[in-house]
């Protein structure tokens, strides 16, 4: 959702939610998903060479099953435009381009199942794997997970 909406509980947050956005990777302008994957020119996780890469057109390897690569060696197909790149690095979902290496924070997906609901900064269990840049977006939004933790904010 646009502008931190998913904050207000009032804003609907259901899979056919309205208000869900995608990112249009030829122009950075949030667009309306379809709600198949199939939205022309948004962007699309795709593991390339074992590492994760945004891309806009056909994932070439989109497959059910949860796989992991370093944050720090994420990057964007040729088609992503910079407006793009600079919203997926405010969002945390895309390294900077300097040469920080994220402490070995992974992102784990899985671009091959309808819909996964992101979770962030680790698992007990994902120890050194862990951190603020660490994704998770294997699971769906109905599953529970007891190791979970959570990063508190004050907002004022």
């Amino acid at each position: 959702l646009e502008n931190n909406n998913a904050a207000n509980s009032a804003n609907s947050m259901s899979a056919t939610s309205a208000q869900w956005k995608a990112i249009d990777g030829t122009t950075g302008e949030l667009i309306a998903p379809d709600g198949n994957g199939t939205t022309e020119n948004s962007i699309k996780l795709d593991l390339v060479n074992e590492k994760w890469q945004y891309v806009t057109g056909a994932i070439s390897s989109q497959v059910d099953k949860n796989r992991s690569a370093y944050f720090a060696s994420m990057t964007c197909a040729d088609t992503v435009c910079a407006a793009a790149k600079e919203i997926l690095i405010a969002l945390a979902m895309l390294p900077d381009g300097s040469e920080f290496d994220y402490q070995g924070d992974y992102l784990y997906a899985n671009n091959g199942a309808a819909e996964r609901t992101p979770s962030r900064g680790g698992y007990w269990s994902s120890e050194s794997g862990a951190g603020v840049f660490y994704t998770s977006l294997n699971y769906a939004r109905s599953d529970t997970i007891e190791s979970i933790g959570f990063r508190s904010a004050f907002y004022a």
